[in-house]
């Protein structure tokens, strides 16, 4: 009986599995589409480095990921799409956060913030158009611009205003308390990009074991940052009496602030700092950073979950009650066998008392 409870439970506990669905804002199959088409221009002959080349993006290194091969990366069927990716296709548009910067011809999202241009801005216009050709549709992009990049984590991360974010963000870095690679979906790396400090021209800080001592030693001890996730970045190599003085708005305001001695060093992530003569050459950080989309991270449910909760408890219920009823005959055999009666007498003994009883009958028929 114990044992016919036992299994009706794990059955009805079985049943209750129950198929995982993706929510409503779903990035699974977007990102799988970004990413097809990311190797599908890395694998292009040269386009990546005649890309870096035109624009003199020096800084700029290609870093694979993803390997490109056509037939390995999946393009989800668009009459099956969900989440994010059906609302690409209801809308015909690609909503993506970023910040309005500007880097030389690096990017420029500044003077037409409609119509950028640069390496950053070609990069996501080649990336929609693979997909346009490779689904026959006419998607464009509807950029988003946020005041910082924190507001553009926190966009992405929440998914109802936009889809993704531009492809140059730092996956390195947090979302509020949370590690940004665990916090948020990534693409494969789209480039890869080492960092350099500017100091003061005649400072006398040329090399990063300068820099490092003088911030030890010295008095002043800012470094200056567009954004916190270039700050985290780099945060290794500082000495950690660093005040990293995060939220200057765009490049030209982090050089004059450290032309006119306000910081002892700017971190300029892309390109030159603006009039480069007032500076020393660049320093090198050595840290190469991957760049890459960044998407929602999905939370998924289970379909039916109010029917499986009763479900559930039904079968835990059996379950109990099979428990119990071992336990409570597990517990009747142990009084019985201190009693000195157990429920199964042992053989050995029942058969030698047959066996002896033999024996006397058999020399009682002897002696006769």
């Amino acid at each position: 009986m114990a044992r016919l409870l036992l299994t009706v439970g794990m059955i009805a506990l079985a049943a209750q599995a129950a198929p995982v669905v993706p929510d409503d804002l779903s990035a699974d199959q977007l990102s799988m589409v970004v990413d097809a088409a990311i190797t599908r221009l890395a694998g292009r002959d040269t386009w990546w480095t005649d890309q870096k080349n035109k624009h003199s993006f020096e800084n700029a290194v290609q870093v694979f990921t993803c390997t490109p091969d056509d037939t390995k990366w999946i393009w989800p069927a668009m009459e099956e799409a969900h989440g994010l990716l059906k609302r690409v296709f209801d809308s015909g548009e690609l909503k993506v956060a970023g910040v309005q910067w500007g880097d030389g011809s690096v990017a420029n999202y500044k003077t037409d913030p409609e119509n950028p241009t640069g390496f950053w801005p070609e990069y996501l216009d080649a990336m929609v158009a693979e997909i346009n050709v490779h689904y026959n549709t006419t998607i464009t992009i509807k950029r988003e611009y946020y005041d910082d990049s924190n507001l553009v984590i926190a966009a992405v991360a929440d998914g109802r205003d936009v889809d993704m974010s531009e492809p140059y963000y730092y996956i390195s870095g947090f979302h509020d308390n949370t590690p940004r690679i665990e916090a948020l979906h990534s693409s494969c790396v789209t480039a890869g990009t080492q960092g350099n400090f500017i100091t003061k021209a005649g400072s006398g800080i040329t090399t990063m074991s300068q820099l490092y001592q003088a911030i030890d030693t010295g008095a002043l001890k800012d470094v200056g940052f567009i954004a916190a996730g270039n700050a985290q970045s780099v945060s290794s190599i500082l000495p950690p009496t660093t005040f990293k003085k995060i939220g200057i708005t765009n490049d030209t305001q982090l050089a004059d602030q450290v032309a006119n001695g306000q910081i002892i060093a700017g971190y300029v992530s892309e390109g030159h700092p603006p009039q480069p003569e007032r500076f020393n050459d660049l320093i090198p950080t050595g840290i190469v950073t991957p760049r890459v989309v960044l998407f929602r991270k999905d939370e998924p449910t289970c379909a039916g979950t109010e029917t499986n909760d009763s479900g559930m408890v039904a079968g835990l219920v059996v379950l109990a009650l099979a428990v119990l009823l071992l336990v409570g005959t597990l517990a009747i055999f142990i009084y019985r066998e201190r009693r000195g009666v157990p429920v199964f007498p042992p053989l050995s003994k029942q058969e030698h008392y047959d066996v002896t009883t033999n024996e006397m009958h058999n020399m009682e028929s002897n002696r006769h």
